[in-house]
């Protein structure tokens, strides 16, 4: 009896053993990447973003050019707004979240004052019913000293705005919304944050600058957005209550320093 030899494989059962293989080393890269959510999960969030970008409006954005922090900052702010069509504030309580990250002489990191103010000056004349600017940062604990520090708290004092500490605001648990944080069920968040009908917030456009040792890490703490003299500062995001939503709709004004 004549000896066969090797059996070979045909050229269609190779394609199928190469299809199956692809498939199964596709879903087990999936199920080790979504491994934290679980792979039914994380479709979930893709397939609901994929329909949320599919169906929702474009997003607007505004720049508008602002020569200094000595001009006319509300001006521009209000034009940018109203080109960008943001929400309608009268009778709402709103939030102004600027970033007060630390306060050192010569190396500003803060959002610039003018531009805070210029942003609760258009909420008051918009019509808003109470207005509060607040922070939690997470490099000083204390943002009270850097408010004050940066003029921004003796600003708003002038303007009887409060100012509110969000790291000690009453801070209480709320259901996330959606499942979107798979770990846990609820989120802990300041009053103010919970009680907002709109936040606006009012960061910083980054530009690198030198930092003294004792604050090497202060990019690290907060986004990589640092306030310098010719850094503009960006309005807004919004969120509405304990329910987070991003704008759909933002203003941008760069201020350049003199």
């Amino acid at each position: 009896m004549s000896d066969p030899g090797p059996r070979r494989i045909s050229r269609r059962a190779l394609l199928r053993l190469l299809l199956l293989g692809g498939i199964g080393g596709g879903l087990a890269a999936a199920e080790w990447i979504t491994r934290p959510a679980g792979l039914a999960r994380y479709l979930t969030w893709a397939g609901r973003g994929a329909v949320t970008r599919l169906a929702a409006r474009p997003a607007a954005v505004v720049l508008a050019r602002c020569p200094s922090y000595h001009d006319d900052v509300l001006a521009c702010l209000t034009e940018a707004w109203a080109q960008a069509d943001m929400p309608d504030v009268r009778g709402k309580r709103v939030l102004v979240k600027p970033n007060l990250i630390d306060f050192i002489e010569g190396y500003p990191v803060t959002t610039a004052a003018p531009v805070v103010t210029a942003v609760v000056d258009l909420l008051a004349e918009a019509g808003a019913s109470e207005i509060a600017v607040g922070d939690g940062p997470g490099f000083r604990r204390d943002a009270l000293p850097v408010a004050q520090a940066c003029g921004l708290a003796a600003a708003l004092a002038e303007r009887k705005v409060p100012f509110v500490d969000l790291n000690y605001d009453d801070p209480r648990p709320v259901t996330a919304a959606d499942g979107w944080f798979f770990r846990t069920r609820t989120l802990w968040l300041p009053r103010h944050v919970r009680e907002a009908d709109l936040i606006v917030s009012v960061g910083s456009r980054p530009r690198p600058v030198p930092l003294p040792p004792r604050a090497g890490s202060t990019s690290r703490c907060r986004s990589a957005r640092t306030a310098t003299p010719s850094t503009g500062s960006t309005a807004c995001c919004t969120g509405s209550g304990p329910r987070w939503t991003s704008s759909t709709r933002s203003t941008t004004t760069s201020a350049r320093g003199r």
